[in-house]
């Protein structure tokens, strides 16, 4: 490259001797006009070497050395980082929701199905997260409700089940709570009484149902029945059941 430099600042200091003009005199330019088109031409000439040469010397031009790849970036894991939803619902595998659609009576001390919210979609060694809300009324003060749920065979419920009833002086109804242990798969809860009679009291079950090797049975319902015999206990339109397989 050195050699393309030196050769460039010959070519142009001839280049600036012709420009200026540094040349003998002639007394009559018409007979030596060819000494002047061959100055010219040499100029000309000059000049494509001088194009030539920066070519050169650009075309010659060491590039540096290619910097290091940068580090690829984070790529997230499946289960760690994120998870799949399945049908718009994420980390729920399944799920059904059940509606009373019309009200449902039992006058008897022995408890009956809330059939509306009977379900049998349960797998084998599966894990659900269930959930019933109960809306009842009672004819009388003295009446209350007994409520409790059916799992399937082989089955374990861990959970509680919740029920408003009546105290003497109390502004809000509070609530008679049970929970099973792990050896009970149904557990029957008893209010005593409500606060007012013919008005619309809650009551709710929540936990979780663990199935095992799949049995006889595999209902799971809700079961209810009046505190008190001769006395009915409704439950209302609009109560429901949810039931989510979360695992």
């Amino acid at each position: 490259m050195d050699n393309f430099t030196s050769l460039k600042s010959s070519l142009q200091a001839i280049q600036q001797i012709i420009n200026l003009d540094v040349v003998p005199a002639f007394d009559d330019l018409s007979n030596n006009s060819l000494i002047f088109n061959d100055l010219i031409s040499a100029q000309t000439n000059i000049q494509l070497e001088l194009n030539n040469i920066d070519l050169l010397i650009n075309s010659n031009v060491i590039k540096g050395d290619i910097g290091l790849t940068g580090d690829d970036g984070y790529t997230p894991i499946k289960g760690v980082d994120y998870f799949d939803g399945i049908d718009g619902l994420s980390f729920v595998l399944s799920q059904l929701i059940l509606t009373v659609p019309s009200n449902v009576a039992n006058s008897t001390t022995t408890l009956a199905q809330i059939a509306p919210l009977l379900s049998s979609d349960f797998v084998a060694n599966a894990v659900y997260e269930i959930s019933v809300y109960i809306q009842f009324t009672t004819p009388i003060t003295t009446t209350g409700l007994s409520l409790a749920l059916a799992v399937p065979s082989n089955a374990v419920f861990y959970g509680e089940t919740s029920i408003a009833m009546t105290t003497v002086g109390a502004v809000t109804a509070p609530f008679r709570l049970a929970s099973p242990n792990s050896s009970k798969s149904m557990i029957t809860t008893i209010s005593s009484g409500v606060q007012v009679a013919n008005s619309v009291h809650n009551a709710f079950i929540n936990g979780i149902i663990k199935t095992n090797a799949l049995g006889a049975s595999l209902l799971c319902v809700p079961l209810f029945a009046s505190e008190v015999a001769g006395s009915a206990v409704t439950i209302q339109a609009g109560s429901f059941l949810i039931l989510k397989r979360i695992a």
